[in-house]
């Protein structure tokens, strides 16, 4: 495990790892036993470069709070030092609320191809063309008018949800807020779990959209974040995505599918009808662990790439 810069080293000492897990303010120490380092700048530097700057303890992400460089007895091959690094995460309250209800969107591809009726003859459509009766097909489009695809509003599947926390801002690193800030618009390059009082939940890669995270610091010093996400599935070829004559389109879930369509003879008639559907990314991933609510999920094992 040992990590050389010329005549210096750095290892984790062997009964590094002792720590205090509970949901209001758990805590973690790592040491390090570093030699060679000629100065105390120079140790310094090293920690900067080389501790972690949160870690993940039992699904809880913890941050660095302080470090302590203590100086021993120098050895032939150089200064001895100790190095003793502490993790904590102060949540003082924690809050979770949620709403999967009242979205809407404009769809224009249907699950399927339609029932087709002749309304202005009356008569059956024949596949065949015999009676000069040839059935359309708008390829699952909706609301097809000469040059236009009207679509329809439907709800949708979606789950937002909203952490309020209370932690103590002391407890937080000084870089905590504008660190968060960045990943904002962002999704998560891993899964993620949060798993709050007996709920589980799982989200695999660009499921989770962080929509942002107003706060505000009360008069005792407590930092107060109310956090907002987005969940939308993923699409494997298993899960029989469709659009027009295509069946498997995969899908992760953040990602945005649209449907270009061409003017095709559909019924003697020249209407749009789809032609290509494209998958694009729209967000950015970033680690989203780094706002230290999230455990590490188990995930899908790239199934969705």
């Amino acid at each position: 495990m040992a990590t050389k810069v010329e005549t210096n080293t750095w290892d984790e000492l062997a009964d590094s790892g002792r720590g205090t897990v509970n949901f209001n303010e758990p805590s973690f120490e790592k040491q390090f036993l570093a030699i060679g380092y000629l100065d105390h700048d120079a140790i310094i530097a090293q920690c900067e470069t080389k501790l972690d700057k949160f870690i993940t303890i039992n699904g809880v992400t913890l941050f660095l709070h302080e470090y302590k460089v203590e100086p021993r007895d120098a050895r032939a091959d150089g200064p001895l030092w100790i190095v003793t690094a502490s993790y904590r995460y102060t949540v003082d309250y924690f809050e979770m609320s949620f709403d999967n209800s009242g979205a809407h969107a404009k769809i224009f591809q249907a699950l399927d191809h339609g029932t087709y009726y002749d309304l202005w003859t009356g008569l059956p459509w024949d596949p065949a063309g015999v009676t000069g009766q040839i059935q359309p097909d708008f390829g699952g489009m909706i609301g097809v008018n000469n040059n236009t695809v009207a679509g329809v509003d439907v709800p949708i599947a979606h789950f937002d949800f909203t952490i309020l926390i209370r932690s103590k801002l002391k407890s937080l690193p000084s870089s905590y807020v504008m660190t968060v800030s960045r990943l904002v618009g962002c999704t998560n390059d891993r899964p993620l779990v949060l798993n709050w009082q007996g709920q589980i939940y799982n989200f695999d890669v660009e499921e989770l959209l962080f929509k942002g995270m107003p706060g505000k610091q009360v008069s005792n010093g407590d930092l107060e974040l109310t956090m907002k996400f987005s969940w939308e599935e993923s699409f494997a070829a298993s899960d029989d995505l469709k659009a027009g004559n295509y069946t498997g389109i995969v899908k992760k879930g953040q990602r945005y599918l649209w449907i270009f369509c061409e003017q095709g003879i559909i019924a003697g008639r020249s209407v749009p009808r789809p032609s290509v559907g494209v998958v694009n990314q729209v967000f950015k991933p970033d680690d989203l662990s780094q706002i230290g609510i999230f455990g590490p999920g188990l995930g899908t094992a790239g199934e969705f790439e």
